[in-house]
């Protein structure tokens, strides 16, 4: 990897991503670094350079834009000068692409996958169960279960709505927790995150104004801002959504629909209290803005359960409901639903067939079977003491490694932590640190409308075990004393070169 020399001035009118693609070009243009040298991975740069990897990567399109270099599979960013004359029927892809779709939050979901796989590398970035606590022989007996009854059929194309059955199971399920739907109300989609990206299509032209709760699950985010959202954060406290802000954002602003995590919001754990479900639902309906509530983590409380359905707190059809059984289950049964007004299931019924046209209906009478046995609640009793052991393990971990420097949350419920950082750090430069030291997790840059929680981290507990867990908040404490022993050093340098 060849070595650079690049200075940032964070008070110049230039943007950082024009400064560092022009001092790139000079040291290509003066011959310091050569034709066929490979420039550090768009990680590595944006780590030591403490800005975001968008930045990079935007200063890499713009020299491959000018011809200087080429992404090459296996290598990275390649210098190659001749660029310019030996592709001049290949596509500049990078002049192609839209300008939705490549934020921040696209580049942290990325980062979340990758880093799951890594060999060596305890990761705390990804909010997901652990698949080793399924009851596999149930499971697969559920499965031979749904062959043997429907024989073939079960092979067959379904109903873009979903199974029947599992659209009635899910009824049932929601009818026990004092919430009445109709199976014509739901509509069964592959994840939770089809469900958003539905809705964005359904409710969200370019332009319109989106109130989301600050900080907000990452892939919201991106469904949003694919869609050209104008996104205004409401923030949280330890009771979630301030709603005394939301009717000051609807008497100020056009906005088109209001997204919020009543119960363990992702990441910061908090549940919205009964008396601000209820103030939400009054203010949003005065002025005509539906609300959706992505409630994917009312199955993992882990300290009292979850309060009551945001749907109880006003008119029903004014309140459009997420769930899935990937977070509790396994990320891999994508399996979700949205539960809405008929005219809004009518219309994401007719988008999603544009787009998977169903899910497998295997997977649905599975699912089916799976809630509708008890086998699903008998899995959740089986597995929230462990996590909730978990959870335990590694606040202890930090407080004892990490102490003063991070102040860690105490969520009743979902799978992750939301700490912040203290005395001058910074989460994408301890990231760095971290992965030095085999740990990885998620900026909270990633959670946030203009990328601010850089301060913030999101710390994970669902994928690693308790021992794991411990060794992970170790590894973190000696990522912290190392950014902290750099920070002292550099002081208040606003400019500091890549080597």
């Amino acid at each position: 990897m060849t070595m650079t020399n690049v200075l940032i001035d964070r008070g110049a009118k230039t943007p950082v991503y024009r400064q560092i693609a022009e001092a790139l070009q000079a040291q290509i243009r003066a011959g310091d670094i050569r034709d066929g040298d490979r420039l550090p991975s768009e990680r590595a740069m944006a780590a030591e350079l403490g800005v975001n990897r968008t930045t990079v990567v935007n200063a890499y399109d713009e020299l491959a834009s000018l011809g200087l270099v080429s992404g090459e599979v296996g290598r990275g960013t390649v210098v190659r000068l001749d660029v310019a004359r030996t592709t001049d029927t290949d596509l500049m892809w990078s002049q192609l692409f839209t300008q939705m779709g490549s934020g921040q939050e696209a580049l942290a979901m990325e980062e979340l996958l990758e880093s799951v796989h890594l060999q060596g590398v305890i990761s705390l970035a990804s909010a997901s169960a652990d698949e080793s606590l399924l009851p596999t022989a149930e499971l697969q007996a559920l499965i031979n279960a749904a062959i043997d009854e429907l024989g073939p059929d079960v092979f067959a194309f379904p109903d873009v709505n979903g199974a029947p059955a599992l659209r009635e199971a899910i009824a049932q399920r929601s009818a026990a927790r004092g919430v009445d739907v109709d199976p014509g109300g739901i509509l069964v989609t592959a994840g939770a995150q089809q469900g958003l990206s539905l809705l964005t299509e359904c409710l969200v032209n370019p332009g319109d104004v989106v109130a989301i709760e600050t900080p907000y699950y990452t892939g919201a985010l991106a469904a949003l801002r694919n869609r050209g959202a104008r996104l205004i954060g409401i923030p949280q406290d330890d009771h979630g959504l301030r709603v005394d802000l939301p009717e000051q954002v609807l008497e100020r602003h056009p906005v088109k629909v209001v997204f919020t995590m009543s119960n363990f919001s992702n990441p910061s754990g908090t549940v919205l209290s009964p008396e601000r479900r209820q103030r939400l639902l009054e203010v949003t309906q005065r002025f005509g803005v539906p609300v959706v509530d992505d409630d994917v983590l009312q199955d993992l409380p882990l300290g009292v359960p979850a309060p009551p359905s945001l749907r109880l707190a006003g008119p029903a059809d004014h309140v459009i409901s997420l769930g899935s059984l990937s977070k509790p289950l396994t990320c891999g049964i994508r399996i979700g639903w949205m539960i809405a007004a008929p005219e809004l299931i009518r219309r994401a019924s007719l988008i999603k067939q544009t787009r998977d046209l169903s899910c497998p209906r295997l997977t649905q009478e599975f699912a089916a079977r799976l809630l509708s046995t008890g086998l699903f609640d008998r899995h959740l009793e089986r597995i929230l003491p462990e996590y909730r052991a978990r959870r335990d393990a590694l606040i202890g971990g930090l407080a004892r490694h990490c102490g003063a420097a991070m102040t860690v949350s105490q969520p009743d419920g979902g799978l992750s932590l939301w700490c912040q950082l203290h005395g001058g750090l910074r989460a994408r430069a301890l990231l760095a640190e971290a992965a030095r030291e085999g740990v990885v997790f998620l900026p909270g840059d990633a959670f946030t409308i203009d990328n601010d929680g850089a301060e913030h981290l999101r710390i994970c507990f669902g994928i690693a075990g308790v021992d794991e867990l411990r060794e992970g908040a170790r590894r973190l404490g000696r990522a912290v004393d190392a950014l902290s022993q750099r920070t002292t050093m550099v002081g208040t340098r606003s400019a500091r070169p890549m080597v």
